[in-house]
């Protein structure tokens, strides 16, 4: 019991005891007030019987003395009446008077001797006085008057001595009282105590009954009562805390969905969605084993497994598709209900399902778009281990309208943003293939192209028509099945033969990927898509897709899009093909041109072509972009062309030049790159051309340029010259020999020749198949 608690129980008994106290006194006082009076009267009474019997002896005593006012005789009769000798004698004074109220005798205590008032002289200290007449006994006559005065001594001792009984008796009550009020406050106050730790204990929340004892009292009764209102305090408690329970769950699942909405109704990726509504329904039903999400395919009837969480993959067919009348979801599919499956025994609790290998609680429900299920929400055995209950249901209900709903706006958008993208792409597609005139680029670009505006397919191959053969052949192929073939392609033999054939596009969905099979590949597919490569009526070749990566049937706005490429491309290949029948011919006058020069000299004949041959080699092994090793195959070609102008009786000259001859063949460079530069397309070979006879250490010609101020493809073109030269045979001289060659390469790098184009030809020398190429080349 706290300090409070023994403060109140101190006050209460205080105010008890007081109380008993002030009923006490106020008894006694009362008691002793009535008890004086009755005293007094009793008294009040004596005397006057006393002065009665007084009156009644003077009467037939002191007559005479009256009348023969004998003085002496009177006061004699008044000393033996105030005698104290006599026992109980309260008469202290005693006086005659006669008719006329003149004093004729008096006798008081005073007058008596010491001896006989030495007791009284000090107690008696007031009386009474009483008045009477005396009366003739014969006559009626007045005689006198006599006064008597009679102690109160006899009261006040009487007086004192009850109040000394009940001042006793008041202290004894007294002592009694704080007992008694001692007793029954721990009586009262013990219950009560009871009752106000009872309170306190459960004003902190500890709702504990009291003990109940079997008397039938009102405290019995009162801590009955205080039991009976704990334990409507705890229903109420229970109630109200199951009811904030159930409020706390219905603010959570609100909150839950109002995000999950706000967070579902964000995403417009439609990839990122299917994730983002299975972490939301695993969140929601709060944690699940197995969840996933499948849209129907109305055309092919099957689900297409968009998402799955916690299921083992290995499981999965690889096609990521499952018939629509499979299982649970086909149920709910068929019918549009959810579905709560809880495959539980009587005798088994929920938390086996922690545990459980297999699906043991289940909640199915479909995704609906204008009143139309369009996919289905699945999840499994809750990690708790608790089975899924009606609430869960509720919940993944209103999850999958909100689901629905932006699945449906994230598809419009997706195909709105499909639409700016494949506009775009056509347009981006469009420039990159116009800037592209090479034929092996262009079509590997193509088919890079073409699945990126499809969004991702895993095959992809475009089949050329040859007009010499008369049949298709493959020349790329991009996908996931490297086993494709290069086998031709008869017209009118396959999808790609027929589509060649009839000039039509051709979409196949195919429900079990069994009898279609990819033009170039020869695997079974799923899903194509076929069109024809033609400008106006003349047919180029035929472009094909298989199987998106996403899962998803072709439509026709793949086709579509597939189509207008298509004939974007088919311009595109037919300028490539002319370009490249341009080059051919410009390549042809090139060469036709070189050997012209070199058959002025026979012992130079084939020099430029291997000159070229070495060039464009050293630009591979130097990993030069495809344009540079375009430049220095022409460039190289064309290296000497500088010497037509110059007599072939120099040029042929088996002995040593004079100084005038030597000065004149350094002009060729400079009269080479004169000759060219009024051909605008050969303005990248100019330098090339005019300073191959550069060297290294700046003691070359025609400027003296040193080091990397020489154009690299000059430097190459003069490391390629110099080593055809050292092994050819010359009019003046024999040739040296390939091993010699290379050493004078070797001892020539730093100051003749760049170091890098030297080491990069010394490993392209010291490849075996590398001069077998060589000999072949020498010996043609």
């Amino acid at each position: 019991m706290n300090n409070g608690f023994s403060l109140t129980t101190f006050n209460f008994k205080t105010k008890l005891f007081c109380s008993y106290l002030f009923l006490i006194f106020l008894t006694i006082f009362f008691l002793t007030y009535f008890q004086l009076e009755l005293e007094r009267d009793s008294f009040e009474e004596n005397i006057k019987a006393k002065s009665l019997l007084v009156v009644k002896t003077l009467d037939s005593f002191c007559l005479g003395a009256f009348n023969n006012s004998l003085q002496p005789r009177l006061l004699e009769i008044s000393r033996s009446l105030i005698s104290q000798n006599t026992k109980n004698n309260d008469l202290i004074s005693i006086a005659f008077f006669d008719p006329q109220m003149d004093k004729i005798a008096e006798a008081n205590s005073n007058e008596v001797s010491p001896a006989e008032n030495s007791i009284f002289s000090i107690t008696q200290k007031v009386g009474i006085e009483v008045n009477r007449a005396l009366h003739s006994s014969s006559s009626g006559e007045i005689l006198g008057f006599v006064r008597m005065t009679f102690s109160i001594f006899p009261f006040s001792e009487k007086q004192s001595k009850l109040i000394r009984i009940n001042v006793t008796i008041a202290f004894l009550f007294s002592i009694l009282s704080y007992f008694t009020a001692l007793l029954f406050s721990r009586y009262l106050l013990g219950p009560i105590a009871s009752l106000v730790e009872g309170a306190k204990k459960a004003a902190d929340g500890t709702l504990n009954l009291l003990p109940e004892n079997r008397n039938h009292d009102e405290f019995n009764v009162l801590i009955h009562s205080f039991n009976e209102m704990i334990e409507g305090i705890k229903r109420h408690l229970n109630e109200i805390t199951s009811k904030n329970a159930q409020l706390d769950r219905k603010v959570y699942e609100l909150s839950t969905l109002h995000q999950a909405g706000r967070i579902i109704n964000s995403v417009l990726n439609l990839d990122r969605l299917y994730e983002v509504i299975v972490d939301t329904t695993i969140q929601i039903l709060g944690g699940v084993k197995r969840c996933s999400l499948m849209l129907a395919s109305p055309k092919t009837e099957e689900f297409v497994i968009k998402i799955a969480k916690g299921l083992d993959v290995g499981l999965l067919p690889n096609s990521r598709r499952v018939p629509v009348t499979r299982g649970i979801a086909g149920k709910v599919f068929a019918s549009g209900e959810s579905i709560i499956i809880n495959d539980l025994k009587e005798d088994e609790t929920g938390n086996i399902l922690e545990k459980a290998p297999v699906v043991r609680s289940s909640i199915c429900v479909p995704l609906r778009v204008n009143e139309e299920v369009v996919g289905i929400i699945s999840a499994s055995n809750k990690i708790s281990g608790d089975p899924f209950k009606q609430e869960d249901l509720s919940l993944l209900e209103t999850l999958a309208m909100q689901a629905s709903v932006a699945i449906k706006n994230a598809k419009l958008y997706q195909d709105l943003d499909r639409k700016i993208f494949e506009l775009a792409t056509l347009h981006e597609v469009g420039k990159s293939l116009n800037m592209v005139l090479e034929l092996e680029k262009l079509l590997e670009m193509i088919l890079e192209n073409t699945a990126r505006v499809l969004g991702g397919v895993k095959s992809s191959s475009l089949i050329l028509f040859d007009e010499e053969t008369n049949l298709l052949h493959v020349k790329v192929f991009k996908g996931l099945n490297r086993d494709w073939t290069k086998k031709p392609i008869k017209i009118g033999e396959g999808i790609a033969g027929k589509v060649f054939e009839k000039g039509e596009p051709v979409l196949i969905n195919n429900l079990s990927g069994e009898g279609i099979t990819d033009p170039a590949s020869g695997s079974g597919v799923r899903s194509s898509l076929c069109v024809p490569l033609k400008v106006k009526e003349r047919k180029l070749g035929v472009l094909s897709v298989s199987d998106k990566l996403s899962g998803d049937s072709f439509d026709s706005n793949d086709l579509d899009m597939l189509f207008t490429l298509a004939s974007q491309i088919a311009i595109t290949i037919n300028n490539a093909k002319l370009y490249e029948d341009l080059e051919a011919s410009y390549l042809a006058a090139v060469r036709a041109l070189a050997n012209s020069l070199d058959a002025k000299d026979p012992y130079t004949r084939g020099h430029s072509e291997r000159v070229a041959w070495y060039s464009v080699e050293i630009g591979k092994k130097m990993s030069l972009s495809p344009a540079q090793v375009k430049d220095l195959h022409i460039g190289a070609l064309l290296h000497d062309i500088g010497k037509i102008g110059i007599s072939e009786t120099i040029i042929n000259k088996s002995s040593k030049l004079t100084p005038d001859e030597f000065e004149l063949i350094k002009t060729h460079p400079a009269r080479g790159a004169s000759i060219i530069e009024p051909a605008k397309f050969l303005k990248e070979k100019i330098p090339l051309i005019k300073f191959h006879h550069e060297r290294y250490d700046g003691k070359g010609y025609p400027e003296g340029l040193k080091g990397d101020k020489i154009p690299l493809l000059a430097r190459i073109v003069c490391v390629a010259d110099s080593y055809d030269a050292m092994t050819s045979k010359r009019a003046y001289r024999d040739n040296i020999g390939r091993g010699a060659a290379m050493s004078e390469l070797i001892n020539c790098a730093g100051s003749q020749f760049d170091p890098s184009v030297v080491e990069a030809f010394i490993q392209i020398l010291k490849d075996e198949s590398m001069l077998i190429e060589i000999d072949k080349m020498r010996a043609a």
